[in-house]
Order: C-alpha cells, then sequence, then structure tokens
C-alpha cells in the first residue's frame, strides 16, 4: 500500500542518490579530468539502454575537455 508519506520518502532516497552519484562523478573528473564527449556519449547510449529507452531521448547539455 503506498502512502503519501512512503512516496515522499521514496522521492527524498532517490534525490540522495542522485546527489551521492553527481558528487561521486566530480570526484572521478578531479582526479582523473573530464569526461570525454565520447565517453558521455557512450554513458548515455548505455543507460538509455538499460532502461529501455532509444538514443533519441534528450540529455543534459554538458561541455567536456577532451582528453
Amino acid at each position: 500500500m503506498n502512502t503519501v508519506s512512503g512516496d515522499a520518502t521514496e522521492e527524498e532516497a532517490r534525490r540522495l542518490r542522485h546527489a551521492l552519484l553527481g558528487q561521486e562523478l566530480r570526484n572521478f573528473e578531479e582526479e582523473h579530468d573530464a569526461f570525454s564527449a565520447g565517453e558521455l556519449a557512450e554513458a548515455h547510449e548505455r543507460i538509455s539502454a538499460a532502461f529501455g529507452r532509444g538514443s533519441g531521448g534528450t540529455r543534459p547539455e554538458r561541455i567536456s575537455r577532451d582528453r
């Protein structure tokens, strides 16, 4: 049985996971340099495939230095 409280808790957990992942990615880039455009494109394709979405979806704009 879903409740409003349960839904809010799940949403907050999702936000926290998203924030923690973002921080881990920033830490990685600080240590290893920014992801290349090719690496970002490959990651987008793999994530889209994992969630059953085609490559036609939108992806966030990101400026990345090539290695």
